[in-house]
Parts: C-alpha cells; structure tokens; sequence
C-alpha cells in the first residue's frame, strides 16, 4: 500500500505536467489566432519569467478578450506552481522510502531526482524481473511483431507499454547521450541507416539495462563504461 500510493503521487506529477504542457498549447494557439507575434527571444520551449511578464502586457482589443487571455495565464500559473509543490514533495516522500536507491539511481546518466523516484515506485523489487527481455517487456521497449502463417514481421516498438515509464525514459535518454560518452558513441554509430527518433529507443533500452543493474547491485553507475 505505501508502494502504491507514493507511486500514485509521481503519476498525479506526470497527469500535471500534461495539463500545463495544454496550457501552454492554448496560450500560444490564441496569440497565433489573434496575430499576436511572440518575439524572438522568446520563442522557444522554456517559459522564463521574462516571457510570462511578457505575456501579461499583451492587451487584446475587447475587455472580452482580455479576460479569455488573462485565464488562460492564470490556468497556465496554477499548473506550474501545483507542478513545484508536488515536485517537492516526492523528493521528500521518495527519499523517506528508499534514499540509498534514490541516490543510486541519480548516478545513472539522464536519470534525474524525478525519474528516479518513478523507476523506483513504477518498477517496485526489481528482482521480480527474472531477465532483461522480461523488463523491456514490461516498460514496452520491445518491437511490435506480427505474425502471418509461418511467417513474422517486426514493426516500431509495441503499443503495450508502461505509458509513464516508457515516456520518462526517452526523454532520459536525450539526456543521457549529452552526458555519458558511450552513450554518445553508441547514438552516433546507429544513426548513419536510421532517423534520430528511432536510434533514442536503442539508446533507451541501454539506460534501462544500466538501471537494472544499479537497481539489482545496489552499486552507483560508471559513466563511460560500453
């Protein structure tokens, strides 16, 4: 139960930043309909403060209008600040159940306090999983197969999948490859034949093997290491 209900409170994080990514989307959709440009400096994915300041000096030609603006900001601002708070309190909540875990799992490169702590209670006893293929499976980063008589084809990866999980471990690994040299290598090596999109889930798979060893040995990560 207490697995459980930590697990519940990363998910909750995960359903936000959702929300405030469609936030987002409607804010920058009715500047777009409205022909209001967004100036260079800041348009782009990070929301400074800057911007948001920005964003409170635009005036639409009706009371009408500024008042739909002006919610659609505040929605925007509601988000992020129940997104800092609930960050906050699974690192708390995350370090009261197993620090010693956590902190091994931030030693894997791309895996941050919050990924972390979604391993941890999405994966439970990592023990569970007999075989490598068995949590590739589980996360979803197998290939999609299909079978036709005496014959089978392999597709993209499956559409059976831990959402959350599989979806915090690409954006990862984005990140791992900036960080671990190997990683980097590896990366490069396959993308010659392939588009990027598809080589990061190669690259995935890899950082989930590194997190199932560090999770099994209770050993920090060696960045570098092939």
């Amino acid at each position: 139960r207490e697995l459980e209900e930590l697990r519940s409170l990363n998910r909750t994080r995960f359903y936000l930043m959702r929300d405030l990514r469609k936030s987002k989307t409607r804010i920058k959709s009715f500047l777009q309909y409205y022909g209001e440009p967004i100036p260079v400096e800041f348009d782009n994915n990070q929301w400074t403060l800057k911007f948001v300041t920005w964003l409170k000096q635009v005036k639409m030609q009706t009371m009408s209008g500024q008042d739909a603006f002006s919610n659609l900001i505040s929605s925007y601002e509601h988000h992020r600040s129940q997104l800092l708070t609930l960050s906050r309190q699974i690192r708390e909540r995350i370090r009261e159940y197993d620090k010693e875990l956590y902190t091994l799992l931030k030693s894997v490169s791309g895996i941050g306090p919050l990924t972390a702590s979604a391993l941890i209670t999405e994966l439970g006893d990592i023990n569970r999983f007999p075989h490598r293929d068995h949590l590739s499976s589980f996360v979803g980063m197998i290939p999609r197969v299909k079978q036709s008589g005496e014959s089978s084809y392999s597709g993209g990866i499956t559409f059976r999948c831990n959402e959350y999980l599989r979806t915090m471990l690409i954006e990862s690994s984005w990140q791992a490859i900036r960080q671990d040299p190997a990683l980097m290598q590896y990366y490069h090596e396959h993308l010659i034949n392939n588009k990027g999109q598809k080589v990061i889930i190669k690259v995935a798979r890899k950082l989930l093997n590194r997190i199932r060893y560090v999770m099994k040995n209770r050993k920090p990560y060696v960045t570098g290491v092939a």
